[in-house]
């Protein structure tokens, strides 16, 4: 089970000295369904926003920026992530530093929670903050709407199994099929991207090429799918457009927009206990394009699907 939570700075005011930095947007946390199907939050926040508590078990990474506009501090920029022991005192996670006092700075820590620290900790929640440890106050960037981030997310189970593959055009490799002087690869309009050849294969054998651009999953899971297609022309259309298709259903789309460039597209999905899917990706543009060195397609297995398929 992994774990994550997204937060954004929105408001607008000077973080004096010695001060905890405050998150007002939530964009997105996990939950977990617990007894009597109750769902509940992964992380909880104090009133003010400025310290945030971790209610899982689990390696945890901590990662943030800030945005800063002006500062007095003879050090430049110190923004410090701390957490609070067994024994209520907040203790160091890692700083993050600039020398300069107008520019962004982030930070990073690495946090391992264990079933006894949530057992010893108040409430059974341990707790993070990030603080002005700079000599003077500071003042975050007002031209623009976020002033700063901060994602927390789990390293999961030290046990999961991942997989993926990486998939390429033949032709690009091959130097009988590819000379300096060929125009390119054709794809007709509507036709699936040739690719043909696996450069690394499933592991576990969760995730295959089964005909030219045509994949299929059968392991269940979450899975990112990313792929790059170098174009040397496009007919007529003016751009190139390329779709990626879960069982034969539009999925999302990749756009170049002129008749020359490299297309590129990331996408992640679902795959449930109870499902095989088919991925491909198609011309989109209208028109015959043609593909240049080197096209790649990879789909990669981030971890195992939740405990049940959320409802619709």
């Amino acid at each position: 089970m992994a774990y994550f939570l997204h937060v954004e700075r929105t408001i607008d005011e000077i973080i004096p000295q010695n001060t905890n930095v405050g998150f007002d947007s939530i964009l997105k946390q996990s939950k977990t369904i617990q007894e009597r199907d109750i769902v509940e939050n992964d992380f909880i926040f104090s009133e003010d926003g400025s310290e945030i508590g971790i209610k899982r078990m689990g390696t945890f990474v901590i990662q943030w920026y800030l945005s800063q506009m002006t500062g007095l501090s003879t050090t430049g920029q110190v923004f410090r992530l701390q957490t609070k022991n067994d024994g209520g005192e907040w203790v160091y996670l890692g700083d993050g530093t600039s020398h300069l006092k107008v520019a962004a700075s982030s930070g990073f820590g690495v946090l391992e929670i264990t079933e006894a620290a949530l057992e010893q900790a108040e409430d059974q929640i341990v707790w993070i903050r990030l603080q002005n440890a700079s000599t003077a106050s500071a003042a975050l960037g007002n031209r623009h709407r976020i002033k700063g981030a901060l994602v927390i997310y789990s390293l999961g189970d030290r046990g999961f199994q991942a997989d993926g593959i990486q998939a390429g055009i033949s032709w690009d490799i091959s130097n009988d099929n590819w000379k300096p002087t060929t125009v390119g690869q054709e794809i007709a309009a509507g036709a699936l991207v040739p690719f043909d050849i696996l450069l690394s294969d499933s592991y576990f054998g969760g995730i295959g090429l089964i005909s030219p651009g045509l994949f299929k999953i059968t392991a269940p899971g979450k899975y990112k799918i990313d792929w790059e297609l170098p174009i040397n022309t496009v007919d007529y259309a003016g751009k190139g457009l390329i779709g990626l298709y879960i069982d034969d259903q539009l999925y999302s789309y990749s756009h170049l927009p002129m008749v020359r460039g490299i297309v590129n597209g990331t996408a992640i999905i679902d795959v449930w206990f109870d499902e095989e899917i088919d991925i491909h990706l198609a011309n989109l543009s209208g028109c015959t394009i043609r593909t240049a060195r080197h096209s790649s397609l990879t789909i990669t297995h981030l971890c195992p699907p939740a405990a049940r398929r959320p409802e619709s």
